[in-house]
């Protein structure tokens, strides 16, 4: 598998799944070199978002430090998707959040969070109205994750990412995506900034910089349908998404500050409870 030039400045090109590896992206590409530091490149489209690809610059950078399997038992089950009913914001969001939580077990090679997160992941696209067919994929994680064989849970639940996105770019589900892909975005740099913010470099910090991206999210909210624009969690998420977009507008190549890294944690760790104080 091999990585962008030095990962500094993180995008995947092809809008296909939010958990498409660096690995297929090269094989799509010709296995040309791309350069994620091109802004022109993400100039092209929206762009999906993956934390895997900075969780594997991590480790290229931190070596053994990080104990991954301690970081992901943290979303093993720290909520109870039953609480949840509203297909129009909260299942979205907490559909995001749960993918993200999925790619942390992923990397930390952790099956009881895996299989925690692709149970939770199942419910909520029953709930959203994902088929059956479809959903086959949650059960292929779970099967391939108890057998260890980690290639094939990545492929699965990127494969079970997809039929979730294509189901809700269907009638009427368009701003339910763009929702869903913000938490999951969040969701991600919640899990990251913890980690950098205890194994601080310039180098690692930079890893969380993706000024276009933010910027595409936050049009994509500000233009939802007005119920879902104005609801309590969508409000609260276009303002922490600002508030990060200026956190993480650095130049090319730079680190983003310390203090800064704690304020991002300390952000999306807000934006978390308050959903989960949200049950309805």
């Amino acid at each position: 598998m091999r990585l962008f030039n030095g990962c500094v400045d993180f995008c995947i090109v092809l809008p296909v799944c939010l958990l498409l590896s660096i690995h297929h992206l090269s094989a799509a590409d010709g296995g040309a070199d791309i350069n994620p530091n091109d802004d022109g490149i993400r100039q092209a489209g929206m762009v999906t978002p993956t934390p895997l690809d900075k969780l594997i610059a991590l480790n290229m950078h931190l070596g053994k430090k990080v104990n991954w399997k301690q970081v992901a038992k943290a979303y093993k089950s720290y909520m109870d998707v039953g609480d949840f009913k509203d297909e129009n914001v909260m299942l979205p969001v907490l559909m995001g959040m749960r993918m993200s939580d999925g790619v942390i077990a992923v990397q930390a090679r952790d099956v009881e969070v895996l299989n925690a997160a692709a149970a939770d992941i199942e419910v909520i696209a029953k709930l959203l109205g994902v088929g059956d067919g479809q959903l086959m994929k949650a059960k292929k994680v779970r099967v391939f994750a108890n057998k260890s064989q980690w290639n094939r849970v990545f492929m699965e639940l990127g494969f079970l990412q997809n039929d979730v996105l294509g189901a809700m770019a269907k009638e009427g589900g368009s701003d339910r995506r763009a929702i869903l892909l913000a938490a999951g975005w969040i969701q991600g740099v919640h899990i990251i900034s913890g980690v950098v913010k205890e194994n601080y470099s310039a180098d690692t910090s930079g890893l969380l910089r993706e000024p276009l991206l933010v910027r595409q999210m936050i049009k994509d909210l500000e233009v939802l349908r007005e119920n879902k624009r104005k609801d309590v969690v969508v409000v609260e998420m276009l303002a922490v998404l600002k508030k990060l977009a200026v956190i993480i507008d650095v130049p090319i190549n730079s680190g983003i500050a310390g203090d800064k890294i704690k304020e991002m944690h300390d952000l999306t760790s807000n934006f978390s409870e308050l959903v989960l104080k949200e049950k309805r």
